[in-house]
């Protein structure tokens, strides 16, 4: 008998996986109608992606957009109500009247009113762990001291690309910032924009998501979409092409060589794809788990290896028994500037929707299934209701439910001291990848214009 030294059945099972690994590559491995050849592969068909998608073929190049989900739109949910047929916006609640804008709205055929708030005329402030009212309660929305840190760095409406040397407050976590610029008064409210996470996170990151384009931005400057926020994504499908999007699918593996095409295997409900793209446009958050199919070379494993983000779900459920246009804001009894600890839900919000109510999920935990997500969430408002209205007919539901996870992406401390924003905008056309999406700029309407400066660069050479 012949004796075969494992080391060869390794070397055979090693070239064996390589050649398994090339054949993915390989076009003639698919049939003809899996390979996809276009000039701009774009990942993720949020409100950017679609934006790009648009922008590009009107300009006459070949896109395919790769989203995760079924529709496009990202953070833009609506719920159509089948009993009143009324619109119910439960993520992305308005738009900036910019004329960029308002411009893609027209491009859309998308109608728009200015911005209604939402139905309540009263506000509660609750500890959602106990049922009782914070009394006599009242934070401050006086911002005068907060907007004058802010004005120091107006750059930061248009870009994160922070010149040298780093503002040192930027690397700051923000419960050191609030004490050492007083802004203890209107800690909550900030953190009522930002999310409870709001203490220890840095101040950079703080700033872009809540600062001087959010804190300017109310009725007179905003806008509503007839029929809801999702009317923009079904009409820019229309635009876009159901024929050049891949709906529910996910990169699962690239190859990004030099100048040649870069090619993404595409896992679909219907098998896999092979899009050939000459470049790529990324709009996903550039987390390290997000990332990891792309092939990364070293320099982009260590900068995406600093993004991180906390874990945001936000739903409708049905609640009896409150009292009607009753808003609900959870507030911590005996915590820091009483903001409420993770995982909390954070509002309960009346819709236009009698006994609908709009709610927001807060967990660091990212490796919550939507399902899991979904029944926390659930339980905390259940035990929330039976607390204030017990002889409520029947319990809360859920209704509609999303993830937003991982939300308002940033870099750690010690990468914002390092200035990891300057090395991620360095990676602009790195490999024929170029990377926008909302961890660059808060706000659909920033973002478009933002995307809009990129697309020149994008396309310069095909």
């Amino acid at each position: 008998m012949q004796w075969i030294q494992p080391s060869s059945i390794l070397v055979a099972y090693g070239i064996a996986i390589l050649a398994c690994h090339g054949r993915q590559f390989d076009p003639l491995s698919y049939a003809p109608n899996e390979v996809i050849d276009v000039d701009v592969a774009i990942i993720g068909g949020g409100a950017t992606g679609s934006y790009a998608a648009i922008t590009l073929a009107d300009l006459n190049w070949r896109v395919a957009v790769v989203e995760a989900t079924g529709i496009l739109g990202g953070q833009a949910n609506t719920y159509i109500d089948p009993a009143t047929n009324i619109p119910i916006d439960y993520g992305v609640q308005r738009y900036g009247k910019t004329t960029g804008t308002l411009a893609f709205f027209k491009r859309l055929g998308v109608t728009y009113t200015d911005h209604v708030s939402s139905a309540a005329n009263t506000m509660v402030y609750t500890d959602f762990t106990t049922g009782q009212p914070l009394q006599q309660f009242s934070p401050s929305a006086n911002f005068s001291g907060y907007l004058q840190q802010l004005r120091k760095y107006p750059y930061l409406l248009y870009t994160t690309n922070i010149p040298d040397p780093i503002p040192a407050d930027f690397a700051l976590a923000f419960a050191d910032f609030i004490r050492k610029y007083n802004l203890q008064d209107v800690a909550f409210e900030i953190a009522a924009g930002f999310g409870p996470s709001l203490l220890n996170t840095p101040v950079l990151n703080v700033i872009t998501e809540t600062g001087l384009e959010e804190l300017s931005l109310d009725a007179t400057n905003t806008v509503d979409i007839e029929g809801g926020n999702s009317q923009i994504y079904m009409n820019a499908l229309a635009k876009i092409g159901s024929s050049h999007v891949l709906f529910n699918s996910t990169i699962s593996a690239a190859q990004r060589e030099g100048s040649s095409s870069i090619r993404f295997v595409v896992d679909t409900p219907t098998g896999n794809r092979l899009i050939q793209a000459k470049r790529a446009l990324v709009t996903v958050p550039t987390t390290l788990t997000n990332m990891a199919p792309f092939d990364l070379d070293a320099r982009e494993r260590d900068i995406f290896s600093r993004f991180w983000g906390p874990g945001l779900w936000v739903g409708l459920v049905t609640v009896s028994g409150l009292p009607a246009g009753t808003r609900y804001t959870n507030v911590g009894t005996n915590t820091s500037y009483h903001i409420p600890t993770l995982p909390a839900v954070t509002v309960l919000t009346p819709t236009a929707v009698s006994g609908i109510y709009r709610f927001e999920y807060w967990d660091n935990d990212l490796s919550l299934s939507i399902a899991e997500a979904n029944a926390r969430s659930l339980a905390i408002i259940r035990r929330f209701a039976k607390q204030v209205a017990p002889y409520a007919h029947g319990q809360p539901e859920m209704v509609a439910f999303n993830s937003h996870a991982p939300f308002k992406v940033g870099l750690t401390e010690e990468a914002i001291a390092q200035n990891y924003w300057n090395k991620m905008y360095a990676l602009q056309g790195h490999r024929n990848t170029w990377y926008t999406g909302v961890q660059f700029l808060p706000g659909s309407s920033q973002l478009w214009n933002y995307t809009a400066t990129m697309i020149p660069d994008i396309v310069a050479g095909l």
